[in-house]
Parts: structure tokens; C-alpha cells; sequence
């Protein structure tokens, strides 16, 4: 489900094949993750029940702009967002860069 209600399970959308050229870091835990997030800045991403934190270059790859205010709305946190409305938008916006390709 692309509202990402369920958060045992966030498929595998957000790391594409080829991804895992970049360097993140991986938690089991969102509580760790967002931790690290807030000290170390970045975008809190999902794949499937892991949590990763990016870089904008990671966000680049993904055929998103990693300046899109929308990010700011959601607190650069996609699993659980500010503002739900704009990691929808985000979601959209994704799935036209994954089309498109």
C-alpha cells in the first residue's frame, strides 16, 4: 500500500536496483534511525522492515530533488511524516521518475 500505513512493511520502492552503490546507514529500528537522522541530518528511507538514512545524492538517484520543499514538510523522514499530504505528493512524483525511466 503506497500510503505506508502499515509500517511493518515498506516494500522495496524506495531502494531500486543499482542503489546499493551508495553508502547509507542501515537500522533495524525507526527509533534508532530517526535518532540518527536528527544528529546527523539526511532523509529517513524504508526498505521493506529495515530504515536507512541517505544522502541527497541517494535522493538524486531516485529521480527526486532532494531540495523539493516537500521534503522539508515531511521532516525528511518518510515513515512517519509531518505532513502526510506532501510524502504523497513525494510518492507521486517518485513513481512518474520511475515511469519515465
Amino acid at each position: 500500500m503506497l500510503r505506508g500505513a502499515d509500517p511493518s512493511d515498506f516494500g522495496t520502492l524506495l531502494y531500486p536496483s543499482g542503489a546499493e552503490v551508495h553508502w547509507n546507514i542501515w537500522s533495524a529500528s525507526y527509533r534508532e534511525a530517526a535518532a540518527i537522522r536528527k544528529d546527523h541530518g539526511g532523509y529517513l528511507l524504508a526498505y521493506r522492515q529495515h530504515f536507512f538514512i541517505a544522502d541527497r545524492h541517494f535522493i538524486v538517484t531516485l529521480g527526486l530533488d532532494p531540495d523539493d520543499p516537500d521534503w522539508e514538510r515531511i521532516g525528511r523522514d518518510w515513515v512517519k511524516p509531518a505532513m502526510p499530504e506532501a510524502r504523497k505528493r513525494l510518492y507521486r512524483k517518485l513513481i512518474r521518475a520511475r515511469a519515465q525511466r
